[in-house]
């Protein structure tokens, strides 16, 4: 399993992924300036024990990007549920703020098994994504204090393979098919090809489709696939690419489908800015004699961002 995504997404190593950040704030809805997440591929494509809803999927985005400049230096994170739920509710969620309870207590009780670490031997023994105290209902403050697991957090901050995630856009997708989908294609949007070629079989075990429902490609592509890509197609500015795709036959069946990802106007010009932020925050610490101006100039800087968001700043960069 994870064949596909071993053969096209590279490793990368420390001093490529040095620098990677979340950008805007999760906390105000913006076009400008997206809410956006970096999050390791292998975090996307597990194996779940528990009722893992694609509304826990969003939950657990939004409180990691609203943690993450605390990760590594605060055990232990808190937000005002209240303020949750405001955020969600502007995207089309729900009025009352019990969810968020339910929500924090299944993340807490799943468990999770990867269907690979493309080669990253850190995911080995890690076994959840979250942890929170949930109380019981009459002892509930205002607060949800929640953690991420101490083994996970490096893999979090300095990430091989990663797909930078729009909070904001997320959160308004309806339908778990929908929701990972979106994840997973928003990991190939910087390949140089823009495609991300994957078997029927590996797609449905990453969708999490039940073994038993929409065994036939009609309806698997009329339940799961079709749906999930309108919803993405539906709002290009919020996801930032448009996806089509085409299935290709082995024999008489269906067997693979490659989809085809085109990046907006938009989004090119902010991961042109993403890349300038990040590459500063590179250079800054690794540089005494030249300046990020300069690096940015050099022939070397145009093809910077790679696969997954992942920036290569020039190799010659100065080193202390």
């Amino acid at each position: 399993m994870g064949n596909t995504l071993e053969k096209t997404l590279p490793l990368f190593s420390n001093e490529d992924v040095e620098g990677i950040q979340p950008t805007g704030s999760p906390w105000i809805v913006s076009n400008d300036d997206p809410a956006t997440v970096p999050v390791p591929l292998q975090v996307l494509i597990t194996k779940v024990e528990g009722p893992y809803t694609a509304r826990d999927r969003k939950l657990w985005t939004f409180l990691l990007h609203a943690a993450f400049e605390e990760l590594g230096d605060k055990p232990i994170h808190s937000v005002k549920v209240r303020d949750v739920n405001d955020m969600f509710r502007k995207q089309g969620g729900q009025h009352e703020t019990n969810w968020i309870w339910k929500s924090a207590k299944r993340l807490s009780k799943t468990t999770i098994e990867f269907e690979t670490t493309m080669g990253d031997e850190r995911f080995l023994g890690v076994a959840a994504l979250f942890g929170a105290n949930v109380p019981a209902k009459a002892k509930r403050g205002s607060e949800l204090h929640f953690f991420f697991p101490p083994n996970l957090i490096p893999i979090i901050k300095e990430p091989m393979r990663f797909a930078r995630l729009r909070v904001h856009f997320m959160m308004q997708l309806s339908g778990k098919y929908a929701v990972t989908l979106y994840e997973i294609l928003e990991g190939f949007t910087n390949r140089r090809d823009g495609q991300c070629r994957v078997t029927i079989e590996e797609l449905r075990t990453w969708l999490k489709v039940p073994e038993q429902s929409y065994q036939n490609w009609k309806d698997f592509r009329k339940w799961v696939l079709d749906p999930a890509i309108k919803q993405i197609n539906d709002d290009p500015l919020g996801a930032g690419f448009v996806v089509e795709y085409e299935p290709i036959r082995k024999g008489r069946f269906y067997n693979e489908i490659i989809f085809k990802l085109a990046k907006t106007k938009a989004r090119i010009g902010l991961d042109r800015t993403i890349k300038g932020v990040e590459c500063d925050s590179v250079l800054n610490r690794h540089t005494t004699r030249h300046s990020c101006q300069d690096a940015r100039e050099s022939d070397e800087m145009e093809d910077s961002v790679n696969y997954n968001g992942i920036i290569q700043c020039p190799r010659n960069s100065p080193t202390p």
